[in-house]
């Protein structure tokens, strides 16, 4: 889904060196995303193409890869605008809070960057491992 419009931007933060960020989507329902480094093995992968290697686990699944325009970047998101997701009195309100997501997409990131390290380190790229453990270069 390259280039995408997304609503505006709620919060960003960084977790494990991954640039996290949280958006509000249809019916103010959170929805969280992380970006990708250039050199991440899912950068430039479409979700549909995760197959059972992936196995991440996030609420919902992943919902999206892509490249948010406003935030330069390749982003593997999800969203919290399932339908347990909303009052059962009131199928327009989303339950979910800013705060759930946040928790949600810092374990999207682990995940993410626990591949990342995982494909480095099989690869012996001490170099990679380093810069991307660290946030600094060799």
């Amino acid at each position: 889904m390259a280039g995408s419009t997304f609503s505006e931007i709620v919060k960003t933060w960084k977790h494990r060196n991954l640039t996290c960020v949280v958006r509000h989507g249809i019916f103010s329902c959170p929805c969280g995303y992380v970006k990708l480094p250039e050199d991440h093995p899912l950068h430039g992968v479409n979700y549909t193409e995760y197959d059972d290697c992936t196995d991440i686990d996030v609420h919902g699944g992943v919902m999206f890869s892509g490249i948010m325009t406003d935030m330069n970047g390749w982003f593997v998101g999800f969203d919290m605008a399932h339908l347990n997701d909303f009052d059962s009195h009131d199928l327009n309100k989303c339950i979910r809070t800013t705060e759930e997501c946040e928790r949600e997409t810092n374990r999207l990131a682990d995940q993410l960057a626990d591949m990342y390290l995982d494909y480095y380190s099989h690869h012996m790229d001490v170099h990679k491992l380093f810069n991307f453990a660290t946030g600094k270069r060799l």
